[in-house]
């Protein structure tokens, strides 16, 4: 046992190598089934460092191990002690000649390769012919997709069937399965939302927008999609926005990403009040002119404004409010941006003084 350890640890001398491998290398190299498979703590440590640091193969990587847990390769590695015992004093009392062990080390190379191609072969037409299966049930069963829309001035909280809770901003829509089965967990959104992604490394969490497509495995960020606004910003761990014309980047915690006017991607630091501040029914006014005050406090509270016809109100507004009223809110404004407020019912009057 302490030979096949040492073995795997030699292993960390190659860490370079894995960055060109497919997911059918992936399936031949025993270090990464041992991980794949029984997922022990000598071969965890490396393998949450190398994906760490080679987040591009992420996808080779789920492929490869999902295949692997669905082969027997369990028994292949999961020897007892005892067993380990038997097979090295069965060697040391049958100790060939150097010409012998030659030859039996070819042999058993050769057999061993011819063994593990059968193997290989079965264990994929066990998991195609599964798989198969798997989705003549599905399609027996009928997964019903739910709707959840949110109104000018509401928001809702929804827990997924997987546990991953999603804080829906107002005018928002999220389309999303009563229960997700063994593949990709996709959802889809128009509006802003914050996820807190139940982490499942074998079923990627993708949410669908119209600006781009974004995959994670499990962690927490704010995504907005809407007409003329696409944005992700990561709280913590990693995920990857998918453009539809193919283009893909990766964010770290703290970065955000946008899709500008040219359908490019450009990723940048955000601020956390600012962006997140919704969540917590914190609304945060930076430098914003009247227009956007305007449409992010019926939003935000559900009314409609009204502004004096051939009244000009120029200026900016830069403040933050937590938990207040609409008439405090207007107030505060008021003096900044120099006009007056009628709130009556549902609606709102602005002239100027």
């Amino acid at each position: 046992m302490f030979k096949v350890i040492e073995k795997y640890f030699k292993r960390r001398a190659r860490f370079s190598l894995y960055k060109d491998f497919e997911v059918e290398d992936f399936l031949s190299d025993e270090f990464f089934v041992q991980w794949a498979v029984n997922n022990d703590e000598e071969t965890a440590h490396f393998w949450e460092k190398w994906l760490r640091n080679n987040p591009n193969k992420v996808p080779q990587i789920l492929e490869a191990k999902e295949v692997a847990c669905r082969m027997d390769y369990k028994k292949r590695y999961q020897l007892s002690n005892q067993q380990y015992t038997d097979i090295y004093e069965a060697i040391l009392n049958n100790s060939p000649s150097k010409e012998e062990m030659y030859f039996q080390k070819s042999e058993f190379r050769r057999w061993f390769n011819i063994a593990a191609i059968l193997c290989l072969g079965i264990g994929l037409s066990t998991y195609f012919y599964k798989s198969s299966n798997d989705k003549n049930v599905e399609k027996i069963r009928q997964v019903e997709t739910l709707t959840r829309i949110t109104k000018a001035g509401e928001k809702l909280t929804i827990t997924l069937s997987d546990g991953t809770k999603v804080k829906l901003n107002s005018v928002s829509i999220l389309e999303f399965p009563d229960s997700f089965g063994d593949g990709e967990r996709i959802v889809n959104l128009e509006g802003e939302a914050y996820f807190e992604v139940a982490k499942d490394t074998s079923r990627p969490f993708i949410i669908k927008t119209q600006g781009f497509d974004t995959e994670v495995l499990g962690t927490s960020f704010n995504l907005i999609s809407k007409e003329h606004k696409n944005e992700l910003a990561l709280v913590e761990g990693a995920v990857k926005i998918q453009k539809h014309l193919g283009e893909s980047v990766f964010l770290k915690p703290d970065q955000k990403a946008v899709l500008n006017n040219k359908g490019e991607i450009e990723i940048s630091e955000f601020d956390v009040l600012t962006t997140l501040g919704w969540k917590d029914a914190i609304l945060v006014f930076d430098n914003d002119k009247l227009p956007k005050i305007i449409e992010t406090l019926e939003n935000w509270y559900g009314v409609e404004i009204e502004l004096e016809k051939g009244a000009f109100m120029d200026g900016s507004y830069t403040g933050i409010f937590k938990d207040e009223s609409l008439e405090n809110v207007l107030r505060g404004i008021s003096a900044t941006c120099d006009f007056q407020y009628e709130i009556n019912s549902k609606k709102v009057f602005l002239t100027s003084k």
